[in-house]
C-alpha cells in the first residue's frame, strides 16, 4: 500500500483503508510519542521505523496539524500523523 497523508481522511475513510484494523507504521525512527497530541507534551516513548501501533483516534490542532493516538508497548500516546502510515 501506498503511503497516505492522514491528514486528508476523516475516520470513516481511515476505517475503510485499514479494513477496520486501524493500524499504524512508523515511517521514521525516533520520531516522538507523547502524552498528548501537541510539541508541549512530555515525550514518553519513540518511535522505531516499520513498528506498528494500534490507532485509537486523532486530534487536529489549532494548527492544523494532525495527531494520531496510539497504543504501543502498553501504553497510550500521541503521534504526528507526519511520521507514520496505515498499513
Amino acid at each position: 500500500m501506498s503511503e497516505l497523508n492522514l491528514n486528508e481522511l476523516n475516520l470513516n475513510e481511515l476505517e475503510e483503508v485499514t479494513g477496520g484494523k486501524k493500524r499504524i507504521e512508523a515511517t521514521r525512527d525516533e520520531a516522538n510519542i507523547r502524552k498528548g497530541p501537541g510539541t508541549s507534551y512530555e515525550i514518553i516513548g519513540k518511535t522505531i521505523r516499520c513498528k506498528t501501533a494500534t490507532y485509537l483516534g486523532e486530534k487536529v490542532t489549532r494548527n492544523g496539524r494532525t495527531w494520531l493516538k496510539v497504543s504501543y508497548k502498553g501504553q497510550n500516546g500521541w503521534i504526528c500523523s507526519d511520521y507514520v502510515k496505515v498499513r
